[in-house]
């Protein structure tokens, strides 16, 4: 959690186990939060604790209200944080989905460099504790480090600048920036031009289709009829005789063997 003035909250750790207990944030930056469920990943209630924790650290209020940048996830507009949100003077703005890439501040120019730095931590530990394996109660010590390293005041400012959002900046995507979509619009193109359909131009006369083809298929029916009654012996033969079962089981003679011998350059298939 950062903003735009390129302060850095204290973090949220979120566990998983049913209870949290405080040595999970043994070396963890000053005042953070800790939270825990089974899962480990941020739900709903647990939300309410970071928008808590927020509120905490930037006092504001519905006379002096804050602008949240936020992705979309079902735990950050759940009843309970919009109540929270309302009472509090704190706004959402929710990003569209697959835009935070370009638009969150954090995934713009902070999580990179801490993604970086929290890698070279973990292999220094590893280094200076050969044979032992890393645990749940040493990420608060190991993230301390890329933390302060990473969640710098030009790191964030930058994130916020690349954007556009502060300062404001209509003009920080250019048209390169919008190129994927062309590929989704392509598809959507009329192709008169170019000896294609043309679906403005398309008309279809359903009616007449179906008028059409029913009479088509009431001629046939009745010119099929005339020629039965002209000629009723012609027509018999289309008519399959029942198969002589007796005959056919007495008939009936050992197949052939369809899978050739092997020899040991080649084996049957096993399934």
């Amino acid at each position: 959690m950062v903003t735009a003035t390129g302060v850095a909250l204290p973090p949220v750790y979120v566990f998983p186990r049913v209870h949290f207990k405080d040595h999970f944030l043994n070396g963890a930056p000053v005042v953070s939060l800790g939270l825990s469920n089974r899962s480990g990943w941020m739900m709903a209630e647990l939300h309410v604790d970071v928008l808590k924790h927020i509120q905490r650290h930037t006092s504001c209020t519905k006379d002096n209200p804050i602008l949240i940048i936020c992705d979309n996830h079902e735990s950050h507009v759940s009843i309970q944080a919009v109540n929270f949100c309302r009472d509090r003077g704190i706004v959402y703005l929710c990003l569209p989905p697959h835009t935070s890439h370009k638009l969150q501040p954090l995934d713009v120019s902070v999580f990179g460099p801490f993604k970086s730095r929290f890698k070279i931590a973990f292999n220094d530990w590893h280094i200076r504790n050969v044979g032992k394996t890393l645990s749940i109660y040493n990420i608060a010590e190991r993230t301390k480090s890329a933390f302060l390293e990473s969640f710098t005041p030009r790191n964030i400012t930058s994130g916020f600048s690349k954007p556009g959002i502060w300062l404001f900046d209509g003009l920080a995507f250019g048209d390169d920036d919008f190129a994927p979509i062309e590929v989704f619009d392509a598809g959507f193109q009329n192709e008169g031009d170019d000896g294609g359909l043309d679906l403005d131009k398309l008309e279809v006369d359903f009616v007449g289709i179906q008028t059409s083809q029913d009479r088509v298929s009431e001629n046939s029916v009745g010119d099929e009829i005339l020629a039965r009654e002209a000629d009723p012996l012609s027509h018999q033969s289309d008519i399959a005789a029942p198969p002589n079962l007796a005959s056919s089981f007495l008939s009936v003679t050992p197949s052939p063997n369809v899978f050739p011998s092997t020899s040991r350059m080649f084996c049957p298939l096993k399934l």
